[in-house]
């Protein structure tokens, strides 16, 4: 698509594809073990289910970042999305991240943007009538792949 010299405006019509989730299995123990992409949801335990989560986490930041044109540091990038993991569905704060991890907050926000372009975590935004007050409020922090949130949980 990079190399296209032709644009796509008003041609294209993006959707966002999910995994399964509860309207689609009624099971929310095994949803939230297992997860909703079909080859660990089906797996037949726990453990095929496991090992596909570490691969797609590792074949995320090694190689599909990267194939982005995007260039970090994957032990730290691990570390954070395991820290966002644990702060699921509270308040992101760039500073009190970045001062576990040794970076500065704007190396956490740009993180925290990649993961959130590349729909692995959402930031919910707050609301507020007042525009000014809702630029400077903090978001909250939640993980787009709730397997990958269940997967960090452990570790």
């Amino acid at each position: 698509m990079r190399q296209s010299s032709e644009s796509l405006v008003g041609r294209i019509e993006y959707t966002e594809l999910t995994p399964f989730n509860l309207i689609e299995i009624n099971d929310f123990r095994e949803l939230w073990l297992r997860g909703g992409f079909p080859k660990p949801y089906l797996a037949k335990n726990y453990v095929p289910s496991l090992r596909w989560r570490n691969s797609y986490i590792t074949s995320f930041i090694e190689c599909d970042l990267p194939s982005l044109g995007i260039s970090l540091n994957a032990h730290v990038m691990r570390q954070l999305w395991m820290m966002l993991a644990h702060n699921h569905g509270q308040l992101l704060n760039y500073n009190e991240l970045g001062r576990s991890l040794g970076l500065t907050d704007m190396t956490i926000k740009c993180y925290t943007e990649i993961l959130e372009q590349t729909f692995m975590i959402r930031l919910l935004k707050p609301w507020y009538e007042n525009i000014s007050k809702h630029q400077v409020k903090a978001p909250k922090v939640s993980l787009y792949i709730y397997e990958i949130a269940e997967y960090y949980m452990h570790y």
